[in-house]
């Protein structure tokens, strides 16, 4: 039988105090468990180590969706290829909320230590891929796995005081900035420049994160988990929310497959609707458990009613998924059809502004949030960084077909205003909620995030696709036919220059070195105005972010 578990003490709400009943198996600690205000060496070595697993299995676990083009390339299967991206979003979202909520409970040193262990599995079966399917299935394991690596934010700022965990996030942002910002440099290079191709990025992905996950097996001892000093493994399996847990991960499944399947087989294809709608369902009754039925509920309801500094941060990593999306996505392909061609080491160059600048504002943010939150608020500090991406993101419709320096410049203005979004929802979210449920707040942040790049990508790859649909036939078309091709070689011509035919140029009927150089510069302009759609569709959702925002409540004191 449970022993009778204690109230909590009154916890201040973001707009009221509020009573709230401690589950039996989420109590506060023993007095005797308060971290000391002087953290140790031997602390800053754990952090040190769990920080380097951070930044390796956020960073370079991701490297392998920068060169999808290639993989595709090379073992073919196009529609399948697409899954290798979408497989890893689908199983990071299940593994970031389910094993930070669970070890919150259980602790984070296996969470940890397996999820290093899967992603060994993962880059082992991507290594030795020779099929498109069994890539996908190794970055869907990498995907679960680095949700159980991701307990390194949380295990991080349990070691210390709440007054250190801006510089704390801020550093682990700079180990994880190594790999975002050279990631799709060094992704492209080894592709091209070593005997095993791409392979050699599941390889070295293989060796740095065996590395990392080591050091966190000799340095991080972490004390009994928060919320769990009185829950043995029996009380545990009892008092767990097995249907809460059933339900998050079918409606996180569901939701992901069904936005998936719309730029494949349309919004009114049951393809879409049959898994969306059912998810929707599942959502509703899922919320509704958590509210009236669930004993300990797995969502922790109390942690929702704060409103403005817990659900809004939701809201904002759900929008700014959204956001993020529209411009990391797309910017490889974007590269490659306005200006760099097939060239994938000089796409990896142009990546380097925006991924150096989204670091930068991740780490600024944290390293300077003791300092400036303080002085002018952690909510001036958000809105900042949204109104960088919703001023720059839509700007990017300014480029014209020679206006490279001034995309790489918009990109790595609204990539600034993306880090700074990035870092500070998880710190704020971090300190609105009890220490005990860090993980799980963790969690939710990274499932929204989650969600909402799935649905940012589905709306994004929806819009451009139909537009180039109708755009890139009809100005080519009308270039090429100006400048004297025949009517009858059209057909041909497009394909050629879409990729769908793979033909030299120079074998189209009719074609002279003017129709060529008319006919690309009227591809340009087609694939210019159909991006131009994409850019725009992300201003309402950068006014819902910046809304969003502006209702969030200091917490920086």
């Amino acid at each position: 039988m449970y022993s009778e578990a204690p109230k909590v003490p009154e916890i201040q709400d973001a707009d009221k105090t509020e009573q709230v009943v401690q589950a039996e198996v989420a109590i506060h600690p023993p007095a005797d468990v308060e971290r000391a205000e002087k953290v140790q060496a031997k602390t800053w070595l754990a952090i040190i180590c769990l920080g380097a697993t951070y930044g390796c299995c956020q960073g370079i676990n991701l490297i392998p969706l920068n060169v999808v083009n290639v993989i595709q390339a090379d073992l073919g299967n196009p529609v399948l290829a697409s899954w290798i991206g979408t497989g890893y979003s689908i199983t990071l979202g299940v593994g970031i909320l389910v094993a930070n909520s669970l070890a919150d409970l259980l602790g984070r040193r296996w969470f940890i230590i397996c999820g290093g262990i899967l992603t060994a599995v993962g880059n082992i079966v991507g290594a030795t891929a020779s099929r498109t399917s069994s890539v996908v299935v190794a970055t869907s394991i990498l995907g679960f796995a680095q949700g159980g690596v991701t307990c390194t934010i949380p295990a991080a700022s349990e070691l210390i005081p709440k007054k250190y965990r801006g510089y704390v996030v801020g550093l682990m942002n700079l180990c994880l900035g190594v790999w975002s910002m050279s990631g799709n440099l060094v992704g492209h290079s080894l592709a091209v420049h070593t005997a095993p191709g791409w392979r050699s990025v599941f390889w070295m992905s293989l060796a740095i994160n065996a590395a990392a996950t080591l050091g966190v097996c000799f340095t991080y001892f972490p004390a009994p988990p928060l919320a769990s000093f009185r829950a043995t493994g029996q009380t545990f399996l009892k008092a767990m929310d097995w249907i809460g847990l059933f339900a998050i991960v079918t409606f996180q499944v569901l939701v992901s497959l069904g936005i998936t399947w719309i730029t494949t087989y349309g919004a009114t294809s049951a393809r879409f609707l049959a898994p969306f709608l059912v998810g929707i369902v599942v959502a509703v009754a899922l919320g509704f458990h958590q509210a009236y039925l669930a004993k300990n509920p797995f969502l922790h309801p109390f942690l929702f009613r704060r409103v403005r500094t817990f659900t809004m941060m939701c809201v904002i990593a759900l929008v700014g998924g959204m956001l993020f999306y529209s411009l990391s996505v797309f910017f490889s392909t974007y590269l490659e059809l306005l200006f760099d061609g097939d060239n994938q080491v000089k796409i990896g160059v142009d990546n380097l502004p925006m991924a150096v600048l989204v670091n930068f504002g991740g780490v600024s943010s944290a390293l300077t949030l003791p300092i400036l939150g303080p002085l002018v608020g952690t909510r001036v500090m958000m809105v900042v960084g949204v109104l960088f991406q919703v001023l720059f993101i839509p700007l990017m419709c300014l480029v014209g077909v020679h206006g490279r320096s001034m995309a790489l410049a918009f990109s790595a203005l609204g990539g600034f205003g993306i880090g700074i979004m990035e870092t500070l929802t998880i710190l704020v979210i971090q300190y609105a909620s009890p220490d005990e449920y860090l993980g799980f707040a963790y969690g939710i942040l990274g499932l929204c995030r989650g969600i909402g790049g799935s649905a940012g990508t589905a709306i994004y790859v929806t819009i451009f696709s139909s537009k180039s649909a109708t755009l890139v036939p009809e100005r080519v078309s009308a270039a090429a036919v100006a400048a004297g091709l025949p009517k009858s070689s059209i057909a041909q011509l497009l394909g050629i220059l879409t990729g769908v035919v793979s033909e030299p140029i120079t074998s189209v009927p009719g074609i002279n070195a003017q129709i060529i150089a008319v006919s690309t510069l009227a591809l340009k302009k087609a694939y210019l105005a159909s991006f131009k759609y994409v850019w725009l569709t992300s201003i309402p959702f950068g006014v819902i972010s910046l809304l969003c925002a502006l209702a969030t409540k200091d917490v920086s004191k």
